[in-house]
């Protein structure tokens, strides 16, 4: 009689976002919202990316000689070696160099990001200095593989497969995705700022 045998599950296509958040921040995000603070009155205007009505400082954040951003930078480089390892334990990152570029992001009321993705990088990342108290402008993330033309999504639920998928970050917490998924920040809504640090990166061998 025939009987039918489960060889292998696949996941080829998987994309992760790691949530991390550092304990003991509140000395660190004071001395970065000062830094990004001074950074805005010398260039007020910032640079256009993603950002609507809000503040994008030009790159090179961790180039900076502060002991801050050194700090952050570390934070930076540790947080993608473990994201690394949660797609590949045996990855051994020592035959390799992080390539880092970071930017500040300051919203005040009325700023958000619109829909956009990292070209040209590998891991992607925000790290969180400032938030509002309340109605936390929240970052989202959008799945392009086609689920919009996929049957009994609503019926099968989340563990089938998401749409979109958002995350409310609180002071100190650090996100990581890839760089290639689509995702935007909502428009604050409070008079008080949103303060981020965000980074690509990718690697070359040494």
């Amino acid at each position: 009689y025939m009987k039918l045998k489960l060889n292998q599950i696949r996941d080829p296509f998987r994309q992760l976002i790691c949530e991390y958040s550092l304990d003991g921040c509140a000395d660190l995000n004071v001395q970065l919202k000062m830094i990004v603070g001074e950074l805005r009155l010398a260039d007020p205007n910032g640079v256009i990316k993603s950002n609507s009505n809000g503040w994008h400082s030009p790159d090179g954040f961790h180039m900076q000689d502060l002991p801050a951003v050194k700090k952050l930078n570390q934070l930076f480089y540790s947080s993608i070696g473990n994201y690394i390892q949660q797609y590949d334990k045996k990855f051994d990152l020592t035959h390799f160099n992080i390539k880092l570029m970071s930017w500040a992001n300051l919203n005040n009321l009325g700023g958000g990001n619109i829909t956009h993705l990292h070209p040209n990088s590998l891991i992607s990342g925000t790290y969180y200095v400032k938030v509002p108290a309340q109605n936390v402008p929240k970052i989202r993330f959008y799945n392009t593989s086609g689920i919009q033309y996929l049957k009994n999504i609503s019926d099968l639920g989340r563990s089938f497969a998401q749409g979109a998928f958002s995350f409310t970050p609180k002071e100190g917490d650090l996100i990581l995705f890839p760089s290639n998924i689509f995702h935007s920040v909502d428009t604050n809504q409070n008079d008080e700022e949103r303060v981020s640090i965000a980074f690509n990166a990718y690697l070359e061998k040494k």
